[in-house]
């Protein structure tokens, strides 16, 4: 070995140790980034501990109150009532004798109605499970009531549809049709409101106050949505279903609400949506409630099938369900791969969708049948090993075995069905959001890029996290800069070995 090799590999061993030094250190960073997620996991426990004591009593008292006002419906009650307005009125002095012999009979009208013995008001109470009351006057001929109703009796829930708030309601959600029309609602908390079409700033204050309050208001259009923000009311309190006439459509986002309400759960929605067919390689993910998103979405390509995303509490499930939808649907229809990506993807390296799955494709069949073909890693494991640095098309392409991240992906059938398996059920945050529960098969093939050929649109707001994309960018740094000291590494490693050889 000459002089000059000599040094070049004493440089690249000294260079390599400073390399494996920065890893250590790394390593130790983890670890204390482990600890301290751990006690963030003991916390968590102990905060939906509390959570759930609270459901408890909030329950409880749920119960209380239905049990009272079940009492104050009776007849007993409305029978007894008189006597305990004349006690009312005996402590502050007032007899109906002297009602009576003064000739004050609308007075004493007056003090009965305000006492209680008038027709109870509405109260929250306890609710029924599946329980869906429909609020529709007879006059209405939209046939939305009707569409309402057999599209959530085809979902196993209980509908019934009424022309006025009966004493007592026990449905766990009352649909209201046309809320103007009514002088009397459901409580808020379990109201539903199907407004209809009107133009900005056409809503009297207390009515949009009404619609505010509302557990949820849908929307027949994107312009409808875009009415509605304009009036404060926004997602996620805005849900799209379609007018009833798409009936495929109007059942799909109807059991998609129902599911998001928690009214119905994942497979209650797939298994009513058995007829929908998704057989193309290009879906774009993006709730249609975040109308400016979604406009956005449409100039960036005109070959995706846009999926409506599915919502749920937390949002994080509402995500992984989508996925999971997704990819249930492709193996079913035999689709090989795809290319899945979300709204706030920006494709920074000149490449549309369209490009993107190509090139995944060529990279597939002419270097390495990867599980995922990742345009974006947020968050690159540590602990992620690169197996292979190879060109393709000019562009730095590096093979690995974990990845987090579902901005823009490609997927194997292996991958989807991975997907497919993913437990809606499992409320653990740390470990069971889709991309960590990806990255924890560290047996799959990974092939991205360096650099990424997608980056994430920093202006947009999180519809997971509630949080602007830019306060992530330190990790989305930290993940690029850790791909390219991984692939150097790898590099020197394999210029060392053979420069011994």
């Amino acid at each position: 070995m000459d002089k000059q090799t000599s040094d070049l590999t004493s440089l690249l061993e000294d260079a390599l140790t400073v390399r494996q030094n920065l890893s250590f250190y790394r390593t130790r960073v983890r670890e204390l980034s482990r600890h301290c997620d751990q006690q963030e996991a003991s916390h968590n426990k102990r905060i939906n501990d509390l959570q759930a004591e609270i459901q408890s009593l909030h329950q409880q008292a749920e119960a209380s109150r239905h049990a009272l006002a079940s009492l104050k419906a009776s007849s007993s009650w409305r029978l007894t009532a008189p006597l305990r307005v004349i006690a009312r009125l005996a402590h502050k002095g007032l007899t109906f004798a002297k009602l009576l012999a003064t000739g004050r009979f609308a007075d004493i009208r007056t003090l009965l109605k305000k006492a209680g013995v008038t027709r109870p008001s509405v109260k929250d109470c306890a609710y029924t499970p599946g329980a869906i009351l429909i609020l529709s006057r007879p006059d209405d001929t939209s046939g939305m009531a009707r569409a309402l109703s057999a599209a959530l009796t085809a979902a196993g829930l209980k509908a019934e549809t009424v022309s006025s708030m009966p004493d007592i309601c026990t449905a766990q959600f009352c649909f209201v049709i046309n809320p103007q029309k009514f002088e009397e609602l459901p409580p808020a908390t379990h109201r539903i409101c199907v407004q209809p079409a009107f133009t900005p700033g056409s809503l009297p204050e207390n009515y949009v106050a009404i619609l505010k309050d509302s557990r949820a208001v849908l929307a027949e259009s994107q312009q409808e949505i875009e009415a509605l923000a304009q009036q404060g009311i926004t997602y996620p309190s805005v849900f799209y279903v379609p007018e009833p006439g798409s009936e495929g459509d109007f059942h799909f986002f109807l059991c998609r609400l129902m599911m998001a309400l928690g009214a119905t759960d994942f497979s209650a929605l797939y298994d009513q949506c058995a007829q929908h067919e998704i057989k193309t390689q290009l879906i774009a993910l993006s709730l249609p409630e975040t109308f400016e998103r979604h406009e956005l979405l449409k100039s960036k390509t005109s070959a995706a099938l846009v999926f409506p995303g599915l919502r749920a509490t937390p949002g994080w499930v509402g995500a992984a369900c989508s996925f999971k939808y997704l990819a249930k649907k492709l193996l079913e229809a035999g689709v090989e791969q795809a290319l899945i990506f979300e709204d706030d993807a920006e494709f920074t390296e000149g490449m549309n969708p369209e490009d993107i799955l190509s090139f995944a494709l060529k990279i597939r069949q002419e270097h390495c049948r990867w599980d995922v073909f990742s345009a974006f890693i947020s968050d690159l494991h540590p602990d992620a090993i690169i197996s292979s640095v190879f060109e393709a098309d000019g562009r730095q392409c590096v093979l690995l075995n974990r990845m987090v991240g579902m901005v823009c992906n490609v997927y194997s059938r292996n991958a989807l069905a991975l997907i497919a398996e993913w437990d809606e059920t499992n409320p653990d945050v740390g470990h069971n959001t889709i991309d960590r529960y990806l990255e924890a098969h560290d047996d799959l093939k990974i092939v991205t890029t360096c650099p990424f050929l997608v980056g994430h649109n920093e202006e947009m707001t999180s519809s997971l996290w509630h949080v602007k994309n830019s306060t992530m960018n330190h990790a989305f740094t930290t993940s690029s800069n850790l791909l390219f000291e991984k692939i150097w590494q790898f590099r020197t490693e394999k210029a060392l070995k053979q420069g011994k050889e």
